[in-house]
Formats: structure tokens, C-alpha cells, sequence
């Protein structure tokens, strides 16, 4: 028994872990453990049992609060699985494999002990699983259907047509797990479940950390994090807000708010979340996203100052809204603004060109403040702010303190046309010309240029599609055969200066291909940029407007460009 406010710590085995009942509690993350996972553990174990089958196999450790549950009139004893849960559901979900491949009834009904518990009013015994997963519906229906009752395993098209159908993460992997723990059990390789089974439940250990006391847990819960077990930052902070909700509504609502976010952003959750930081603080990170959160936005370093804001609600709805103003924003579906394609397609160049999202912060709280009005005047400006403080050279700090000052400014503006027309939104034009007359060939700004210049000369009538793969190619080559008409066309000072500016320089929707890149004007026109310019405006505009490639033509379109791209950046000269 845990002594209310200490903190109990202990090897266990599996039998006595499932002599036990968990919650998975709102704040955890889905179940995941793939294929690779599930037949390494099962492989393990199956060696152990075979090499040293009086031996121990320490399988990990799990941390856990203990509490008592209600959801029937019976009060029972339930523990909330901090941590753990990947192993412990796996756990749960090979006994249910196990129990339908034995023919041992006592093995069969051992499993299903360790799974399911029958309800007995009359001895006040509630109905329940082992593992209880508060928030995901879709988990406990397909335990209820897949796990539950003997033989449910076995049904494998349905447990295949429910992972196809379902959009839960947790179904998914569940389903993968019974299907790669039967093909092991399965294969004429496998281990006798004889030898596997009570190894598994005698002799597999793991370490638990236990307390009562729900701050205590919450502490295990980041303390672990930040011993490098596979919690993400993102995981304490839904911990911390969501564990001082008083409202079972609101946890279950959140929680499943929060499951939903983390699976539309997926690897750059941690990313969006610093959009708020960003939004908050408006600076730059000096600590990791979660001691900023602690110390700086939840006051934990000043105790004196108010904090930036609340832990819980607060939070909550905060995140969800810049969430929802994010998926719009970013949906590709802002056509009816009166400017056609113009904002969507603007939003993809910079969203997938520009080297960092850094820009991202300031749109969102200008769509906070002012919504739709103006907003693709205002893209405009700050992608000429931003992208003019890259071209121009400016160091990714100080790009970083210009759009958290960008922030500031919208916060502060009294009106659209003052924010507009602030000086806010100047760059170095001098450094941003000379960079781009110079050879920008092999500058990281260059296929963001060249991705410009497509925006500029379409027309805007329909969305721009991105190709999967796109590469810069020279117009002239770098390396033209000796007997070649750009041989005649171009001396050799004359490629060493004007090869690699940008005027000689289109997108193409395909990788290089240096034999085809050699041909003279009129045959790659023909047999190469012609089939693979379709996409690409600025590339269709030379075809439409040159019928060959000498020094005058590209020095005439390298003008163009240049003043289209002085032009669009309001640089006068």
C-alpha cells in the first residue's frame, strides 16, 4: 500500500501488473507501437526464454498515480498510467492473441483475467477492462469487438477492414499489433507458447514508480521526460493544463482536442506550439519550449510579475484558437477574398520555400486582430520583409527580432493603413538588390526567387501546384560542348559572368539531367523544357517571348526580372 504522499518504486512482474487496473488518462498520447516494435519485444522475450529460461527480462518501467475510480455505483481502485502505456497495452493485447491460439483452457483463462473482468453485483464487482482508455471511443469499441470475448483475434479481415476504416491512430495500431503478434505465433519459427507464456508472466519485470498524491505524479511525469524516455514536450504541457481541469467535460473535450492537433501537425506539433510562445513572448527562445512555457508565460521565474497566462483553460482555448485561424489560414481554400488565387498561392511559395516559418507568428496575430480585411496587402508586406531580410543577409536572430517586432506593431496598430505604412515593414534594399544582380546560382535564396517570379507571371486564375521535385536549370549551360552554338553565342568571359545570374535561371519540374542541359536553344526548347514547363510561368514566358538564347537575350531577360523583382519589393532606385 502507498503511504498518501510518498513515492513507492519496485521491480514486479507481468502477472502481478495485471493483478492491477489502469486508466490511460486524458493527456496521454495514442497508442503506437508499429510492427518493428512489437516483433523485436516478441523476439526478446521469446530468446530469453529459450537462453536462460530461469533468468530475468527487464522489459522497461511504467509510473502511475494511484486514485479510486466511479464509473459504475461500485467503487473500485483504479491507477491513472502515467507512463507505460505503449508496453502495458501491448500487454494486454497478447494475452487477448495468446488466449485465442492455445487450446490450454487454465492458459485461456489466465489470459482472459488479465484482460477483462465480468461484472457480479451481488459481490459488487463492476464491469471493466484491465486497461481503461478514458477518452478514445474508438479504442474501447474496438477492445469491446477485437479483444474482449475468446476467438475475437482470430477474425482477421474484420480486424483488417476496421483499421482501413477507422481514422484513429489508437485502432490502427492496435490492429497492426494482433495481426504481427499472430504471424509471429504463427510462423514456423515461433517460440511454443509453453515455453513463451509462463516465461512472460513470471519471469518479464519491469520498475514502477507509484504515488498518490497528484502533483507528485505530474512531477515523475516530466522529471521522466527529461530523462529522455519518449515523451515530447508538447505531452508535459497538455500534462500541466489538463491536470488542473476541474470540469470532466472539459478534460475530455480538451483531451481529445489535443489528440486531434498533435495528429494534424504530427513531428511539428512542438513547432506550433512555439508559434504561441512566439505570440506571447514575442522574442526569441532563450530555453526549450518548455521551460519557456514554465518559467516566462507561467511565471514560475518571477513570481512577482502576473503571469502572461493561466494554466488550463486559459491555455486551452487559446491554442485552440490560433489552431483554427492556423487551418484556415493555411487551407488553400481563400478564394472567395476577392483576389482569386493570389493569397493561397503566396501562402504555399513562402510556407514551402522560405527557410524557416519564423514569418507564421505575425499572420496569425494579424488575422487575430483584423481577420480577412486587407490580409493579402499585408502577406505581401511581410513576405517582403521577411524574404528582403534573408536576401539581404540579414543573420536569423536578428530576422527573428523583425517579425516579433512585426507582432508587437500589429498589437499596437490603431488602424490597417497605419500598420501598413509603418516603417515596420523596411529592409535593405541595397544589399537585397546587389545579392540579387549577383551570381545567385547556389545562394539558398535562389529557388525562392525563381518560385517568386512563377507567382508573378501567373495568373492567379487557379492554385499553383508545387511539383514533388523541382531542381534550378541553366537556360545557357555551365559546361556547353566545344562545338555547340553556345559556343558562338557566349565567350568564355561572357558565361563566367552572366551563367549563374538569375536571368539565366528556370525552375524545372524533374531533376537535371546534364546530357539534355547541353543541347542548343532550339532543341532543348524541344526535346527538354518544353514537356516539363507546364507549371512554371516565368519559364513559359521566355519560351513565349525568345526564339533564341545570345548574350543580348539573356542580358535583356535578366533585366526583366530584375526590374519585375524591384518592382514587387517597392525598391526604388
Amino acid at each position: 500500500m502507498i503511504k498518501k504522499g510518498s513515492i513507492d518504486s519496485d521491480k514486479i512482474s507481468v502477472k502481478s501488473i495485471f493483478e492491477l487496473w489502469f486508466r490511460i488518462p486524458e493527456y496521454q498520447r495514442p497508442y503506437r507501437w508499429g510492427r518493428e516494435q512489437i516483433e523485436t519485444f516478441l523476439e526478446d522475450v521469446s530468446q530469453a526464454a529459450t537462453l536462460n529460461p530461469a533468468g530475468e527480462y527487464f522489459l522497461g518501467s511504467f509510473v502511475y498515480q494511484k486514485k479510486a475510480g466511479t464509473r459504475s455505483p461500485v467503487s473500485f481502485d483504479e491507477n491513472d498510467l502515467l507512463d507505460g502505456q505503449q508496453r502495458l497495452t501491448t500487454l494486454m493485447l497478447l494475452f487477448a492473441v495468446i488466449r485465442d491460439l492455445t487450446d490450454n483452457q487454465t492458459r485461456k483463462d489466465t489470459c482472459q483475467k488479465f484482460i477483462y473482468q465480468q461484472a457480479n453485483p451481488d459481490l459488487r464487482i463492476p464491469e471493466r477492462f484491465r486497461i481503461f482508455f478514458e477518452t478514445r471511443d474508438g479504442a474501447r469499441d474496438f477492445l469491446e469487438t477485437f479483444v474482449k470475448k475468446q476467438d475475437a483475434t482470430c477474425n482477421a479481415e474484420a480486424i483488417k477492414a476496421e483499421a482501413a476504416r477507422s481514422d484513429d491512430v489508437t485502432v490502427k495500431s492496435m490492429a497492426e499489433a494482433i495481426q504481427t503478434m499472430t504471424s509471429f505465433f504463427s510462423s514456423p519459427e515461433a517460440p511454443s507458447i509453453d515455453t513463451f507464456f509462463p516465461f512472460l508472466l513470471n519471469n518479464v519485470l519491469m520498475v514502477y514508480v507509484a504515488t498518490e498524491d497528484f502533483e507528485d505524479a505530474f512531477q515523475l511525469f516530466t522529471i521522466l521526460n527529461n530523462r529522455g524516455l519518449p515523451l515530447s514536450q508538447s505531452d508535459i504541457l497538455k500534462a500541466w493544463n489538463l491536470g488542473v481541469l476541474q470540469n470532466d467535460l472539459d478534460r475530455k473535450r480538451y483531451s481529445q482536442f489535443w489528440e486531434d492537433t498533435e495528429s494534424e501537425f504530427g513531428e511539428h506539433f512542438d513547432r506550433f506550439l512555439s508559434y504561441i510562445r512566439m505570440l506571447l513572448l514575442k522574442d526569441k527562445a532563450r530555453l526549450s519550449l518548455l521551460k519557456e512555457f514554465e518559467d516566462r508565460i507561467y511565471g514560475n521565474d518571477n513570481r512577482s510579475k502576473r503571469p502572461l497566462l493561466s494554466k488550463g483553460l486559459e491555455t486551452l482555448k487559446l491554442i485552440e484558437k490560433h489552431r483554427e485561424n492556423y487551418g484556415t489560414l493555411f487551407s488553400g481554400k481563400n478564394q472567395s477574398l476577392e483576389m482569386d488565387w493570389k493569397f493561397d498561392n503566396l501562402i504555399l511559395i513562402m510556407a514551402n520555400s522560405l527557410p524557416s516559418t519564423d514569418w507564421i507568428p505575425p499572420l496569425l496575430a494579424y488575422f487575430d486582430k483584423y481577420e480577412f480585411k486587407s490580409i493579402y496587402e499585408f502577406l505581401v508586406m511581410l513576405d517582403r520583409k521577411f524574404s528582403g531580410d534573408w536576401v539581404a543577409g540579414e543573420t536569423p536572430t536578428t530576422r527573428i527580432e523583425n517579425m516579433a517586432a512585426i507582432i508587437t506593431a500589429i498589437e499596437k496598430s490603431a488602424s490597417i493603413d497605419s500598420l501598413l505604412s509603418s516603417n515596420i515593414f523596411a529592409f535593405d534594399h541595397e544589399s537585397f538588390l546587389s545579392n540579387v544582380q549577383g551570381d545567385v546560382y547556389g545562394r539558398k535564396f535562389a529557388r525562392y526567387l525563381l518560385f517568386k517570379l512563377d507567382f508573378y507571371y501567373s495568373s492567379s486564375e487557379g492554385p499553383y501546384h508545387l511539383p514533388e521535385t523541382i531542381s534550378i536549370e541553366h537556360i545557357a549551360p555551365q559546361n556547353p560542348s566545344t562545338d555547340s552554338q553556345w559556343h558562338k553565342n557566349f565567350s568564355e568571359q561572357d558565361r563566367e559572368e552572366w551563367t549563374h545570374k538569375i536571368g539565366n535561371l528556370i525552375l524545372m519540374g524533374r531533376g537535371k539531367n546534364s546530357s539534355l542541359g547541353r543541347l542548343d536553344f532550339e532543341d532543348k526548347m524541344k526535346k527538354y523544357f518544353v514537356k516539363n514547363i507546364q507549371t512554371n510561368p516565368n519559364s513559359l514566358r521566355i519560351w513565349a517571348n525568345f526564339d533564341q538564347w545570345t548574350l543580348n537575350d539573356l542580358r535583356k531577360n535578366h533585366s526583366m526580372v530584375i526590374e519585375r523583382i524591384r518592382k514587387e519589393y517597392d525598391i526604388n532606385v
